[in-house]
């Protein structure tokens, strides 16, 4: 698959004047949006929020949801467009940002590298590190995160390697995250939920945050 513009805006940006460069960002359109949106009266009663919603990016991938999928739509097709061949990230070694981006960038032709440094082993991580290695990652184990980006610098004087921080959280990742919260706008305006007074998100990197606040 070759990267595209987002499709279906029959030539004319969907985006206001001021985000009018995301159509001109390379992206492999692989998740599947909008993801859906849900009411939580049970969990919102629980917590003492009146009218709690959910945007749910869980169900957004085809191979693995979760909030790195829009990330890599444009860091992958940033890595088309400059013809790497290969991607190289971090990660703890259950990572989910890890897992996603070995998931993806294999099914689109790349080979996939990621500096792992350990975590405390429980079932999940030990399934997340299992998933990752049988979907075809190239792992370097590293003792501690430190040693990692001096790694990741070897990589970069290669033209072959794109690298991907963290998480995916970059200038590029964080374009999947402008544009949800366009696509979070439209179905506002569809009636789908009602406009929300606070947004609320897991922060690890701060991409996910740094997309929607921009």
């Amino acid at each position: 698959m070759s990267a595209e513009h987002d499709p279906g805006t029959g030539g004319q940006s969907p985006w206001p004047d001021k985000f009018r460069g995301l159509d001109r960002l390379p992206r492999i359109p692989f998740a599947l949006l909008p993801s859906p949106v849900r009411a939580l009266p049970d969990l919102g009663r629980a917590w003492g929020i009146g009218d709690l919603w959910l945007k749910d990016d869980g169900r957004c991938g085809p191979l693995y949801g979760g909030n790195k999928v829009r990330k890599l739509e444009y860091i992958l097709g940033e890595a088309r467009a400059e013809k790497s061949t290969s991607v190289v990230t971090i990660g703890a070694i259950g990572s989910h940002h890890s897992l996603a981006t070995t998931l993806y960038a294999r099914r689109e032709g790349f080979d996939v590298e990621a500096g792992l440094f350990p975590q405390p082993l429980t079932g999940h991580v030990r399934a997340n590190l299992a998933a990752n290695l049988e979907a075809g990652v190239r792992p370097r184990m590293f003792p501690t995160p430190l040693l990692v980006p001096l790694a990741l610098a070897r990589r970069r004087w290669s033209t072959e390697w794109t690298t991907i921080p963290g998480g995916g959280s970059s200038p590029v990742g964080i374009a999947g995250f402008v544009a949800a919260a366009f696509e979070l706008a439209a179905q506002v305006q569809s009636g789908e939920l009602p406009e929300p007074r606070t947004i609320f998100v897991a922060v690890g990197t701060g991409g996910t945050a740094a997309g929607l606040l921009l």
